[in-house]
């Protein structure tokens, strides 16, 4: 190919999802589930060489859009938000447990009172608000859906 035409348009991506159309929406939460992930935060500090296994929540709302895939096929489009969970020794028993801390850092026990909520399962059903925040990473336009914590 030569190096005749140098001059392309720049467009934006196809994408067909915008953001800023669903904020301030009111959707339901329909699937909540644990899971293990990996985590750089080894005994409470950040260790960019090493990872130990983090219980987490996650949550999901229903679906907000659909989107048609580049192979034809359609997705919907919908909101997760993971939430940390906290591994202790219990004090009576002595055994290692999985447990929602009351702590006021402790995103999960406030989002949960904010929903009305007094133990997991009864988070789904439950409406949040969405809110679209921008990314953190300097020089990157690309904007986030949220749900209101």
């Amino acid at each position: 190919m030569d190096n005749e035409n140098l001059d392309l348009p720049i467009v934006d991506g196809n994408v067909g999802f915008n953001p800023k159309e669903h904020e301030g929406k009111q959707v339901k939460i329909v699937k909540i589930w644990r899971d293990l992930i990996d985590s750089h935060y080894v005994d409470g500090e950040y260790n960019a060489s090493k990872t130990q296994k983090a219980p987490v929540v996650y949550i999901e709302t229903e679906a907000i859009a659909k989107l048609t895939l580049s192979d034809g096929t359609d997705k919907d489009v919908t909101v997760k938000h993971r939430f940390y969970l906290q591994n202790r020794v219990n004090p009576v028993t002595k055994e290692k447990e999985t447990v929602i801390s009351k702590s006021p850092q402790a995103k999960l026990w406030k989002f949960m009172r904010k929903v009305g909520a007094t133990k997991l399962d009864e988070i789904k059903d439950k409406i949040v608000t969405l809110t679209v925040e921008p990314s953190k990473e300097p020089g990157d336009d690309r904007l986030f859906l949220r749900i209101v914590v």
